[in-house]
């Protein structure tokens, strides 16, 4: 599960991550709810990454959004996962 904030007049148009280091297309984020509390919209959402040959991967996640005003952005979160990793 993945939880993004936002102010309440932000909308989020699109979601998806990709690999950094090994091409893998885009997975899709997909949103599960969506509800303002405390003037912020929080958007709960949750998606599945592909396995691969490479035991450490880095990734990337693409979030864009528009505001009340218009204005479009896109953010970029980069994140890693290691299948070696004794929890």
């Amino acid at each position: 599960m993945l939880t993004i904030t936002v102010p309440k007049d932000t909308e989020i148009t699109q979601m998806w991550v990709q690999g950094i280091n090994m091409y893998m297309g885009k997975s899709a984020v997909l949103t599960d709810s969506v509800y303002v509390e405390n003037d912020k919209k929080i958007y709960n959402a949750f998606l599945f990454l592909g396995s691969c040959s490479e035991p450490q991967m880095r990734w990337q996640l693409i979030i864009q959004t528009t505001d009340g005003k218009q204005a479009e952005l896109s953010w970029f979160f980069n994140f890693s996962t290691d299948r070696n990793k004794k929890s």
